[in-house]
């Protein structure tokens, strides 16, 4: 594919309108996709076409499902993610479209339609961060803002006025297009067309079980204030958001009544510099590197109780796809190895009721890079998953074996 000035789409893990944009782009005829171009599209005859393993986005993006083949300009490219700012992300262009976390999270909690009461359901830990989801929330933003050319846009701006936003979009990117190319591609973006594809999908629910998961529903029509009409706990637990993060709310433009937060951005940082996620990041928030060794080993301990005290009912009703859940516990029982016996104990036994030892053992091994869990796995499995290893993994294993099976041959 020809060279394109690469953008960036950027946006938490919450529901914040991302897909709304992904699809306008897609409409005005913008190579759109997530992780890589080659392996979502096709191209044949200047034409191109969704590869087959990507089909469960039709679900998701209208035009996805009612167009077989795309004529893409060939000036700009957009990738759309809700990873972390690594480096391979610094020289691009960046929107970073943010939604009330108040709302966005609890948009979450019903999309995933998770069994636990939503106060358990925020203190649950991410996969990838060890942070409850607040907290991961919060931080998300606060890392892509350290980004170099970066402009936030909002969903509740989103909301009151599409086409505003998708103008002040395009002009921030340098992309022209008539007022009907603009109106078409807004037309064809509507939540009540997303909605009504979403819909057929659910009504045959054969992508999600191909890939294991739960029959989400994403559209849920995107109201603005939403979290306000929780009562009780519910109420008290998505305050807890305003608690946290109450200053940069109101920096935001959103209303609050507590407008101080109580935020360490230092100790967070910290912590996420042990963690395989945040090997590639540079750009932390001001401020970082600066915590006491106590305040990051509260933060371990934290992750130690919530260990000890995780059910294999607590997991089942958190939400998550199979894919996160094998990250969830290999990432817990990584941080906990050599470190608190109880929790990584606790931790392997609950992997057992949802993988294999043979399973776990491998998925701890990705996660972590660490030779010590490979005499757990047992080689006819490794031969198996090996297909799944990269070849720097592969590379890594085949030295291991040979120091440990010919040591002379190190001589």
């Amino acid at each position: 594919m020809e060279q394109r000035t690469k953008i960036v789409i950027a946006s938490p893990r919450e529901p914040c309108g991302a897909t709304w944009l992904i699809n306008c782009f897609l409409e005005l005829g913008i190579l759109t996709y997530r992780k890589s171009a080659e392996n979502m599209w096709r191209r044949e005859s200047g034409r191109f076409f969704l590869r087959s393993q990507e089909n469960i986005l039709k679900k998701w993006l209208p035009s996805l499902y009612h167009h077989d083949a795309f004529f893409f300009r060939s000036d700009i490219e957009v990738e759309w993610s809700h990873e972390w700012p690594t480096n391979r992300f610094l020289d691009c262009q960046v929107i970073y479209f943010y939604r009330d976390p108040r709302d966005a999270l609890y948009s979450r909690y019903k999309r995933e339609a998770a069994t636990l009461p939503l106060s358990e359901y925020l203190s649950i830990l991410e996969p990838n961060t060890l942070l409850d989801r607040v907290e991961s929330n919060w931080l998300h933003m606060q890392f892509w803002m350290q980004h170099p050319n970066i402009r936030l846009f909002r969903f509740e701006d989103y909301k009151k006025d599409p086409e505003l936003t998708l103008r002040n979009i395009l002009d921030y990117i340098g992309v022209k297009a008539t007022d009907k190319v603009i109106l078409d591609a807004l037309d064809a973006s509507t939540g009540g067309k997303a909605k009504e594809v979403e819909d057929i999908f659910n009504a045959n629910d054969s992508l999600n079980l191909q890939h294991g998961e739960a029959c989400q529903v994403v559209n849920q029509g995107g109201v603005v204030g939403r979290w306000q009409e929780l009562k009780g706990e519910d109420h008290e637990a998505i305050t807890r958001v305003e608690q946290f993060c109450g200053a940069m709310l109101h920096k935001l433009g959103y209303r609050v009544e507590n407008q101080t937060g109580q935020c360490d951005v230092a100790s967070y940082a910290e912590h996420l510099r042990g963690l395989s996620s945040f090997k590639k990041i540079e750009a932390y928030p001001s401020g970082a590197g600066t915590s006491t060794e106590q305040k990051v080993a509260s933060l371990e301990n934290r992750v130690f109780d919530f260990s000890k005290k995780l059910t294999v009912e607590m997991l089942k009703g958190a939400g998550m796809t199979k894919r996160e859940e094998n990250v969830f516990l290999s990432s817990l029982a990584d941080y906990s190895a050599f470190k608190d016996k109880d929790a990584f104990n606790n931790v392997k036994n609950i992997s057992r009721h949802f993988v294999g030892d043979s399973e776990f053992y491998f998925n701890l091994f990705k996660r972590s890079g660490k030779m010590v869990w490979l005499p757990k796995i047992g080689a006819p499995f490794m031969l198996m998953k090996s297909i799944e290893l990269s070849k720097a993994q592969l590379v890594k294993i085949s030295r291991y074996l040979k120091r440990r099976l010919m040591p002379w041959s190190m001589v």
